[in-house]
C-alpha cells in the first residue's frame, strides 16, 4: 500500500503551459481527460494524451510543449516512497477505470460541502496502484506464456542493474 500525502489537487483547462520547462520539490501526476502534449526530462520523452498519466519526479527538470488545448487534473504531492521505477508516461490498460477516476473527481470537484482531500489521495494511490498491479500480472502473463521470455526477463532484471555491459 503506497503511503503518501496529497497536498494540491486541481482540474485545469490550458491552451499553453505557463512555465514550459518546470522543476518541482513535490511529486506531481498529471491526469489527462483531453488535449495532449509532449514532455522530455533529458533522459525520457513522451506524447501524454487522452486517459494517459504521467508523473514529475522532485528535483528533475522537465520541457513540456502543448500539442493540443488540455483539460486535465493535477496532484501534487509527498511520499517517503521510491516511485522511481515510474515510468515518464503511466499509461493503464483499464480505460474504464481511468475513466471512472476523473468522473469520481469531477463530483469532488464540483462538491465543497466537505473536505474530500482524502478522498482525492484515494484517487491519486488508485492510479498508481492500477499501473503497479496491470505491470506485474503483464510480466507474469508473459513468463507464464513463453519460457524463452521468461528466461529474457530473469536475465535482464538480474543484470541491467548491473555496471556491465548486457553484450
Amino acid at each position: 500500500v503506497l503511503q503518501m500525502k496529497l497536498l494540491v489537487s486541481n482540474y485545469l483547462i490550458r491552451d499553453k503551459f505557463v512555465h514550459e520547462d518546470y522543476i518541482t520539490d513535490d511529486y506531481m501526476l498529471f491526469l489527462v481527460e483531453k488535449g495532449e502534449f509532449y514532455i522530455t526530462n533529458g533522459k525520457d520523452e513522451a506524447l501524454i494524451g487522452k486517459n494517459n498519466a504521467m508523473i514529475i519526479m522532485p528535483g528533475v527538470k522537465y520541457h513540456r510543449e502543448m500539442k493540443k488545448n488540455l483539460s486535465f487534473y493535477i496532484f501534487r504531492f509527498t511520499t517517503n516512497e521510491d516511485l522511481s521505477d515510474l515510468p515518464l508516461k503511466i499509461c493503464v490498460e483499464d480505460f474504464n477505470r481511468i475513466e471512472s477516476s476523473m468522473n469520481l473527481m469531477r463530483k469532488l470537484n464540483s462538491d465543497s460541502l466537505f473536505d474530500n482531500v482524502s478522498l482525492k489521495e484515494c484517487i491519486l494511490k488508485d492510479i498508481i496502484n492500477q499501473y503497479y498491479i496491470e505491470k506485474c500480472y503483464s510480466e507474469q502473463t508473459l513468463r507464464k506464456k513463453d519460457a524463452l521470455i521468461d528466461k529474457a526477463i530473469i536475465y535482464f532484471e538480474k543484470n541491467l542493474k548491473s555496471k556491465n555491459s548486457l553484450s
